[in-house]
């Protein structure tokens, strides 16, 4: 069952859109959920994008996710994503819009270049053995 972790950035730009522009947000989170509901029925995040118009692929395994399937009207919006397989969380990286796009994927960048190193370092703790109780005393 994949997780969603947001992040601080992701969580203060949610409550900023909440106020700014509701019904754009409303429907780019009703995509996220299609999103999830389809990384936990097992579908690579690859062949997500080709299954559904609302994400965008940013590279670097990156997304995007849309308001598309809203009213005709709305603006658009991005809540940027970075799923990552191994311990099978969605990072909620960002929210942007179209004129933000540019800044707004050099920053998930950053933010995905950190979550891969502190994933492997914690990966590598994971791995290491235990101390013996004669490690410990020594220490």
């Amino acid at each position: 069952m994949w997780k969603s972790q947001p992040t601080d950035v992701f969580k203060r730009k949610a409550k900023r859109a909440a106020k700014d522009c509701p019904k754009e947000i409303e429907y780019a989170l009703r995509n996220l959920n299609t999103y999830l509901a389809a990384l936990d029925e097992g579908v690579n995040p690859i062949q997500i994008q080709e299954r559904f118009r609302f994400v965008h692929n940013e590279r670097n395994g990156i997304y995007a996710v849309d308001q598309k399937g809203g009213p005709k009207n709305l603006a658009e919006i991005r809540l940027y994503l970075f799923p990552h397989a191994p311990s099978e969380t969605l990072y909620l990286l960002t929210i942007g819009d179209k004129n933000s796009q540019p800044r707004d994927i050099n920053d998930c960048r950053a933010m995905v270049k950190e979550i891969k190193t502190s994933e492997e370092t914690r990966n590598e703790r994971a791995s290491e053995p235990e101390p013996t109780e004669d490690e410990s005393e020594i220490q």
